[in-house]
């Protein structure tokens, strides 16, 4: 059989899709029968989750072909498998698009405005995957080199390196013969280098607070949450602690009050905060409805939120419990462009958000939409103003299925965000309008 590079690649390729494919298939018929459980399969989340399946697919298949081709074909650089495994990602995405469509059709959420957007979701996906592989491939490059340079250097003649300095090994012997005292220095060099790693433990240790949690750098934690450019992308769950509860007014007071086009990364990172967050600082991986459009940086959190301090919701788990909201702050480097909080519900009608503003001295008016609160499910936008002077844009979205709903709270502070989201998301408020319009005539 041939031995070229591509050809090589292609047959990983094919026996990893062949070992893997019907793991696939199950994974996201699971998804779509845990969300027909809960009544929710209409959804873009259930799409989301779905995509998301066959985008971490495409993820581990790559890593494992570059793992393979490192122990299995270690003689031939990776370089000259570059343009095989670009063109594989190529390959994998271009069949992703009518996977896509497939989806939303089932969904019944085929529109074109959708449709184009979950391309965009697919392309910007693929792009930052082959950025990944050139990113990855020059990395182990230089490694190999490097390892080349020093298995080299070390046994190529009488002259070697030490700290950068080249050092003649036979005149440093003869030195050394000569002046007893520079050779016992030297000797002693050697000793304290080689017990390095057994004495280092006991010394220099600080006391540090034990109620205080350290990352593996030996910053607080503390730190990093009030430096939003110092974050770590894994959650550490050993820092979760119960969730804490929340008058749903001051949660958006939280979010719109003393904020200017964008908000803070550390609003609500306090150490009395009520919101419990799951990330330590930001990650760079949002949700996909909210990072392709909002920006690569996100925050999470959960919190139990309260009207006249009785839980919005219940959830039935071992027991009846308070209903818990996740939290998401999106937006680039610079802030938080867009908050979003989002639960799930019995089968009676979501809260209305729009009274509990207006009774605690907002000003709201209609900015998109129609104000129909029933079964159906509704997308509606409201221009808000606090009692304080500061506006924003807040839209609340619902949808209720045969085991029960979910409810979904945006804020954002510029109106071309709200724009943008009654185009991404607007789709039963835009219904809702065609109905009325289709009633009149």
């Amino acid at each position: 059989m041939e031995n070229k590079p591509s050809t090589i690649v292609e047959l990983i390729q094919k026996d990893y899709l062949s070992e893997n494919e019907d793991s696939l298939k199950q994974k996201t018929a699971e998804i779509v029968q845990d969300f027909i459980s809960r009544g929710l399969p209409n959804t873009t989340v259930c799409v989301n989750k779905q995509l998301q399946v066959h985008f971490e697919h495409n993820n581990k298949l790559i890593d494992h072909i570059i793992e393979t081709l490192k122990q299995d074909f270690a003689s031939i650089p990776l370089g000259k498998f570059k343009e095989k495994l670009l063109a594989i990602v190529d390959e994998e995405y271009k069949k992703l698009v009518p996977v896509a469509h497939s989806y939303l059709v089932k969904a019944g959420l085929a529109q074109r405005d959708m449709l184009s957007g979950y391309e965009n979701t697919i392309n910007n996906k693929k792009e930052k995957l082959k950025q990944t592989i050139e990113t990855r491939l020059a990395i182990l490059e230089k490694k190999d080199k490097a390892a080349t340079i020093s298995q080299s250097d070390s046994i190529v003649g009488d002259t070697w390196s030490i700290l950068g300095i080249p050092i003649n090994i036979k005149k440093l012997r003869a030195k050394l013969k000569s002046h007893p005292f520079l050779l016992c220095c030297c000797l002693l060099v050697i000793f304290i280098i080689v017990t390095y790693p057994f004495w280092h433990p006991f010394v220099n240790k600080t006391d540090r607070d034990p109620s205080v949690a350290y990352d593996s750098k030996e910053s607080k934690v503390s730190d990093i949450i009030e430096t939003p450019t110092k974050r770590i992308s894994v959650p550490n769950p050993s820092l979760q602690k119960s969730v804490g509860t929340c008058e749903v007014i001051d949660i958006v007071k939280l979010f719109v009050e003393d904020v200017q086009g964008w908000g803070r990364w550390d609003t609500g990172a306090q150490a009395e905060t009520p919101i419990t967050w799951i990330t330590e600082g930001r990650y760079d991986d949002p949700p996909e409805d909210m990072g392709l459009t909002f920006g690569s940086f996100a925050r999470n959190g959960t919190v139990v939120l309260t009207i006249e301090d009785e839980p919005i919701y219940q959830q039935l788990k071992q027991t009846i419990v308070p209903g818990t909201w996740d939290i998401w702050l999106v937006g680039p480097n610079g802030g938080v462009l867009v908050v979003k909080m989002e639960s799930e519900f019995g089968k009676d009608l979501p809260f209305d958000i729009s009274k509990v503003l207006k009774t605690s001295g907002f000003k709201v008016a209609l900015y998109k939409g129609l104000e129909v609160r029933n079964t159906t499910g509704n997308f509606i936008i409201y221009h808000i103003e606090s009692p304080g002077g500061s506006k924003a844009w807040l839209a609340e979205s619902w949808g209720i299925g045969t085991a029960g709903g979910a409810q979904e709270i945006w804020i954002t502070y510029e109106q071309k965000y709200a724009d943008i989201l009654w185009e991404k998301e607007g789709s039963l408020g835009k219904q809702h309008l065609l109905w009325e319009r289709e009633s009149k005539e």
